[in-house]
């Protein structure tokens, strides 16, 4: 919002950063934290509870500095969170747990060719299909109910409740994505992941206003916007 405060929430792979700006560009505060790697479900998966935890607290830090009119997400591109309603459906893969062999043969096999995504064959779970090729053979039932979010807009769905997602997370070498057609890749919509993407939106988008619960946690105003957010690259 034009004359207060913005706060951008980076959510990189090594480090989640939170800093705080004036309405002319100058920086007030910024708060640092290391991720770490979670082993839960049977398998490593990202800190959306450590994360989540200090969020809180440096965000009920910045509403005491700054009066805040909005909150832009930012995120790696190699992430992706499956709801359910209104909590995750399971815990988001991290993206150096190594494929099994057997999934990794099975995926290659059906990932679509560089020319049509853009997105060269990367180890481990680089490319988001991959991630969701896994999570999918091991637990079918994430197929149904479900909608995917790249883990930028995981973010901004947290805040503000709308689910969405963006074309700058969704063309990161994920495997989903045709960005001369400009729409899911092939792959993407044979497995169904395109029709449970959530709806897309631009980075800019103010996808509403703060959830009242964030509003009580953090002590931020409850008319913050939040921005749809992009890919940190």
């Amino acid at each position: 919002m034009k004359g207060r405060a913005t706060i951008v929430l980076d959510i990189g792979k090594t480090l989640a950063k939170l800093s705080l700006w004036s309405p002319d560009g100058v920086l007030i505060e910024r708060r640092v934290r290391p991720n770490e790697r979670i082993r839960t479900a049977g398998y490593a998966a990202l800190d959306t509870a450590g994360i989540e935890a200090w969020a809180v607290e440096v965000l009920r830090y910045f509403a005491t500095l700054a009066d805040v009119g909005a909150i832009v997400p930012v995120g790696h591109g190699a992430g992706a969170a499956i709801i359910r309603g209104d909590h995750l459906a399971c815990p988001p893969l991290d993206y150096e747990e190594a494929l099994p062999a057997d999934l990794r043969t099975a995926y290659a096999a059906e990932r679509d060719a560089f020319a049509e995504t853009g997105s060269p064959a990367l180890p481990d779970g680089l490319n988001l299909g991959a991630q969701l090729f896994r999570l999918e053979r091991r637990d079918p039932t994430l197929a149904h109910g479900t909608q995917i979010v790249p883990w930028a807009q995981y973010w901004s769905w947290l805040l503000s409740g709308v689910a969405a997602s963006e074309v700058t997370s969704l063309g990161c070498h994920t495997d989903l994505w045709n960005p001369i057609a400009g729409m899911p890749s092939g792959l993407a919509e044979g497995h169904g992941w395109a029709e449970r993407l959530a709806p897309l939106r631009t980075a800019g988008d103010i996808l509403g206003t703060l959830r009242p619960e964030w509003v009580f946690r953090t002590g931020l105003p409850a008319d913050t916007e939040i921005h749809c957010g992009l890919h940190d690259s």
